[in-house]
């Protein structure tokens, strides 16, 4: 079996177990720095009308908010982690599917995409994708189009997402798509859901059961919503004070964040595959994201392999022993070399050592960042090669850019 085999296969089995069931500062708003001067806002785009400007699509959307029945289901024993073997049904699909639909389920797009200027899915849009490039993810970023057509009520969200299975069982590669988002700290995504204090906050409570009951509400809400997999939670230890990011971790004691790991995703994901109420989770920022050389976000990073092993790893070990269904790599480079080309931490380090054997997803545009921003490969075929030859990533979280899929 080919390594690019393997990757398909870890990839088709997340998605078929967890689909069962810029504008200026923000300080100031859109009319502040002239916004619509410097992108005009059309009322009209081919006999669609727009959402008035500026009005969010959360304003129009009224739905209103009610329990649902899966609220009182009981909650499912056990835990549920990444198999050692591939089910025979998804091996079967596997070989049914050709290179492009392969490598179209390694691609994860934002669904800003296909979004029309309504605040509706606009399916034309969706359907070019699904046909043209056969992808087999989608990621929310509600910040995209600032924050214009986000935090849909439960009842909307769960309507698109419908919609966005019809067209994809139909498309493409006729798999259903996995839909993920950043909920880290409550449903902090889905307008009416509950919203927790930031982890760093959640943390300084040392109350693990605390932080596990948060969890479980927030997969409660994620659900019902009809979201399957969140990009949470974010294990990176807050040792540099000015890194912008300190916020959305535990803090920087290794014990505290392991155990807070634990906690967050048994609450998350729990046995998933048989809970209606959980959500596949995804551990992040493997690994050392959060102790960047003088503060800044992307700058390098230079951590000795036994503070590595010591401090940065634990937390990482931990969730994956909780049974973390897919882990999220680092933006960075660490000790000179880019995190997301590395054989040393994404495959001896990860898979081998650590043992994980679930579904590794890149963050944002990352092999598109081995380009521009850490200057390794002249060209995307030479980064999509590092990535794919030297590393374990089984789905690229590519955003707009369709050129991976070439």
């Amino acid at each position: 079996m080919t390594k690019g085999t393997k990757r398909a296969l870890t990839l088709t089995s997340i998605l078929l177990l967890a689909l069962t069931s810029s504008l200026g500062p923000a300080s100031v708003s859109a009319n502040d720095v002239g916004y619509g001067e410097q992108k005009p806002h059309p009322d009209e785009i081919d006999g669609v009308k727009c959402l008035p400007y500026p009005v969010i699509v959360q304003e129009t959307d009224n739905t209103k908010w009610e329990t649902s029945d899966t609220y009182t289901l009981p909650e499912v024993p056990g835990t549920a982690a990444p198999l050692d073997k591939i089910d025979p049904d998804v091996s079967e699909m596997l070989c049914k599917l050709t290179i492009e639909e392969k490598v179209g389920q390694m691609m994860q797009i934002m669904m800003s995409e296909f979004m029309g200027c309504d605040g509706n899915l606009n399916k034309t849009a969706l359907i070019d994708w699904m046909d043209n490039w056969k992808i087999g993810s989608i990621l929310d970023v509600p910040s995209s189009e600032g924050g214009k057509y986000a935090w849909y009520t439960p009842p909307k969200l769960a309507d698109v997402l419908d919609e966005i299975q019809e067209v994809a069982t139909k498309h493409g590669s006729k798999i259903p798509i996995l839909y993920g988002t950043d909920l880290v700290h409550g449903g902090n995504y889905i307008k009416g859901a509950t919203i927790f204090p930031q982890s760093i906050g959640m943390a300084a409570t040392f109350n693990l059961d605390l932080v596990n009951k948060g969890a479980k509400i927030t997969a409660k809400d994620a659900r019902v919503a009809g979201v399957p997999w969140v990009f949470a939670p974010i294990l990176d230890l807050g040792v540099h004070k000015n890194w912008p990011r300190i916020y959305e971790g535990y803090g920087e004691d290794p014990l505290l964040v392991s155990k807070l790991a634990n906690a967050t995703v048994s609450g998350l994901q729990g046995n998933y595959r048989k809970d209606r109420n959980k959500v596949a989770t995804s551990i992040k920022h493997f690994i050392a994201y959060g102790v960047p050389t003088s503060g800044l976000d992307r700058e390098s990073r230079m951590v000795p392999d036994n503070t590595l092993m010591e401090y940065y790893v634990p937390p990482f070990e931990a969730a994956i022993k909780s049974g973390a269904a897919t882990v999220m790599h680092s933006y960075s480079i660490l000790n000179q070399e880019s995190v997301v080309t590395s054989e040393y931490y994404l495959k001896e380090l990860l898979r081998e050592k650590l043992k994980f054997k679930g579904m590794m997803v890149t963050d944002m545009s990352e092999i598109n960042n081995i380009i521009n921003e850490h200057y390794t490969a002249g060209d995307l075929n030479q980064a999509i090669h590092q990535t794919m030859n030297y590393t374990s990533v089984d789905l690229s979280m590519i955003a707009t850019d369709h050129e991976f899929g070439r």
